[in-house]
């Protein structure tokens, strides 16, 4: 009878309290960004500044429970997140826009290996889809 009642007072583990390090942030913002790109994020939509991108496509596509947080990440900021998939690794075209300093999406390679390899979650799966 002690152990269960030992049993009964201890607290189930709480996975949603532990905040993620850096290397899991990236990787979530790394999967919100094909999600975006993937689902939402459409050629004619283009050009996009990265606070559209982010406030309109990428996070409602994150995935549903997460809490993005570029800060949280190994980059710190928007405009250095979309420089790492820019220039030499090639999935997005960037453009500095002058009066803002907010990175702009220029255009998309949608033939690139990042994109073609990620596997999109289901719509109920995310941000958006979760609130529907």
């Amino acid at each position: 009878a002690t152990a269960a009642t030992a049993e009964a007072t201890v607290a189930p583990p709480t996975v949603a309290c532990v905040a993620p390090g850096p290397e899991e942030m990236d990787a979530l913002l790394e999967t919100s960004l094909l999600q975006a790109l993937s689902r939402s994020v459409k050629d004619d939509d283009l050009p996009m500044p990265g606070s559209q991108l982010w406030a309109n496509h990428m996070l409602p596509c994150r995935p549903a429970g997460v809490m993005l947080d570029v800060k949280k990440s190994r980059h710190r900021k928007m405009g250095k997140f979309l420089q790492a998939y820019g220039g030499k690794r090639g999935l997005l075209t960037l453009k500095e826009d002058r009066s803002s300093g907010d990175a702009v999406v220029m255009s998309v390679d949608r033939r690139h290996q990042l994109l073609n390899d990620f596997r999109p979650l289901a719509i109920r799966l995310t941000a958006a889809g979760a609130l529907a």
